[in-house]
């Protein structure tokens, strides 16, 4: 089985992806993860105990109030489904689990553009701002 796992920016989003992509190794020996990350977020260091690749997206919040930073951050995410596109084409992955953070939006937008299976993990009791936007969208939500 091929997976891409995807969160990040804290170690709450990025732990859970640690553990799923450790427990479906345990359970098949051949699986295959990429995992796709923010770019200096905490599973830069963290995920490297899954011992698979990772890439990142220079992905960020937006800002509450309004302001011209917002139109950069909206452009960068828009890229940055481009990108995951382009990522997920060439892993061909069976299925994308996102674990929550900026990041978890291009990645399984794009997984569903692509018509690959797509699912949200939410650890925290309150559903993140990702996570609320994505749960109507995905194949399966879990929490």
């Amino acid at each position: 089985m091929r997976v891409v796992l995807c969160g990040g920016g804290t170690a709450g989003h990025v732990n859970p992806a640690i553990a799923i992509g450790q427990i479906l190794k345990e359970r098949d020996k051949s699986t295959e993860i990429l995992f796709i990350g923010r770019e200096n977020g905490a599973e830069n260091d963290l995920v490297k105990v899954l011992g698979c690749k990772i890439i990142t997206l220079r992905v960020e919040g937006l800002k509450k109030k309004t302001s011209p930073r917002n139109l950069v951050v909206l452009l960068r995410a828009l890229s940055a489904i481009s990108k995951s596109k382009k990522y997920l084409e060439e892993f061909m992955p069976d299925v994308v689990i996102g674990t929550g953070g900026y990041v978890c939006w291009p990645v399984l937008v794009a997984a569903r553009r692509l018509g690959i299976k797509n699912v949200i993990h939410e650890s925290n009791a309150f559903p993140g701002k990702v996570t609320k936007m994505l749960a109507k969208r995905c194949d399966a939500v879990m929490l």
